[in-house]
């Protein structure tokens, strides 16, 4: 029986692994390129069958990348209740509240912020027994009108 010579024996182990790296390499590229093609890798945002256009209320466009629906629909995620909406005159947003309070909302701050402090004012109105009445988040520091 002849025997290779060890150096051809580790040229022939060393080829073999070699060989079997790049196959390995070459499946890892194949399985990630599937999982990429039918998307369970490729994590791309939805298309919206709804536009993000304001439905146009009193022929008035959108502002500041928030429409009325966008208010709207801000104010039901934070649970308050209101009865109407509409943009002012003066591009602001106009919201009663199913209790009767009237709330402008500013369209140059940011819209969840003005949310946030409306709902901690009505919690601590309600705690303090206060009826608040008017609410205008238009200026630099919120004014509060109180009813009688």
């Amino acid at each position: 029986m002849y025997h290779l010579p060890k150096q051809k024996i580790k040229r022939k182990g060393r080829l073999g692994s070699f060989k079997f790296f790049l196959l390995f390499i070459f499946f890892i590229f194949v399985f990630f390129g599937i999982m990429f093609e039918f998307g369970f890798l490729n994590k791309q945002k939805l298309i919206s069958p709804i536009p993000d256009v304001l439905y146009k209320k009193n022929n008035q466009d959108q502002i500041k990348g928030n429409s009325i629906w966008q208010v709207e629909e801000k104010l039901r995620k934070s649970k308050i209740d209101f009865s109407s909406s509409s943009l002012a005159s003066d591009s602001s947003y106009l919201v009663r509240l199913k209790s009767g309070e009237t709330i402008n909302f500013s369209s140059e701050k940011s819209l969840d912020e003005q949310i946030s402090s409306l709902q901690l004012m009505l919690y601590r109105f309600t705690i303090e027994g206060k009826r608040l009445e008017r609410l205008d988040f238009r200026f630099d520091k919120p004014v509060v009108v109180f009813g009688k």
